[in-house]
């Protein structure tokens, strides 16, 4: 009986291109783009149910080039994702237990990196976190022309705006899968403090820090690019209750985040907040 339901998965699987973009157990979709360059102005999604998965080679960690064509007849978990993203690191273990069980199964994994430092990047991310699946390079972001689709139900979605001083960060996750307050409202308390230190900067303010639920909005200066990515590694996320109704789901993301901005904002008034102060309490 067990090895009847191993050939029944085995035929499943076999039978199935499976394409998952980003993640918290599908994947993350990362665009980089310029800021002169409009992100999809038709307003229609590049891939629609049915077409044929765009092909693509990038070498990989050995320098090999490889195609997606190559895994023909596979089921490929295609990821995109970069070693900054809170997100990606999050979800990496659970790509390499998948990896390991289904390997040997018709089931391959691409994990397309657009790390702008490339290799330098992404091999000791790999090894300190013993990732055995197969990692593509696209330091250029080139993969975004291919897979550019905004954010949808269920698949996060972060954007990186780069003009010729300043960025942007744009960064949506589903309904379900709320931003933990807490982490939030420490990145905005770091943003206040990250103004005090750059208010030469008039591309710079403090309320030009947007937050929500499920979205999350902010300028920097380019050469602080990698202070950015760094506390945007300390988000984490929450689980929205709900009957499976979209207005629910909603509703419990609201409840989630707004009880939090209570508590905080009391907090704050007691302790008589300045900008860039801290603010510490239990909100359990």
């Amino acid at each position: 009986m067990k090895e009847e339901n191993q050939n029944v998965r085995r035929v499943n699987f076999q039978s199935i291109i499976l394409i998952v973009l980003a993640i918290a157990g599908i994947g993350i979709i990362i665009l980089l783009q310029l800021k002169d360059s409009p992100f999809n102005p038709s307003g229609k999604p590049l891939l629609e149910k049915g077409m044929l998965a765009p092909n693509f080679t990038f070498p990989g960690l050995d320098g090999k080039k490889a195609s997606l064509t190559d895994y023909r007849g596979k089921v490929v978990l295609l990821n995109i994702w970069a070693t900054w993203c809170a997100p990606c690191v999050a979800e990496m273990p659970s790509m390499e237990k998948l990896y390991q069980e289904l390997k040997d199964e018709g089931f391959e994994i691409l994990a397309v990196s657009v790390d702008e430092s490339g290799a330098e990047a992404v091999s000791p991310f790999m090894e300190k976190h013993k990732l055995g699946f197969p990692v593509l390079l696209d330091p250029k972001g080139d993969i975004k022309n291919l897979y550019q689709r905004h954010n949808q139900e269920g698949i996060p979605y972060i954007e990186l705006r780069k003009g010729k001083k300043y960025g942007e960060i744009w960064f949506e996750t589903p309904c379900d899968m709320p931003f933990n307050p807490k982490p939030l409202f420490h990145l905005r308390e770091w943003y206040e403090s990250y103004w005090l230190q750059r208010k030469e900067h008039k591309g710079l303010h403090p309320y030009r820090f947007s937050m929500g639920p499920t979205a999350l909005w902010f300028k920097f200066t380019l050469n602080d690019f990698d202070v950015v990515k760094k506390q945007l590694t300390t988000l984490t996320w929450k689980t929205a209750n709900s009957n499976g109704k979209l207005p629910a789901i909603k509703a419990s993301s609201d409840r989630i985040f707004w009880k939090y901005v209570e508590k905080y904002f009391e907090k704050s008034r007691e302790m008589k907040r300045k900008i860039g102060q801290k603010v510490m309490f239990s909100d359990g």
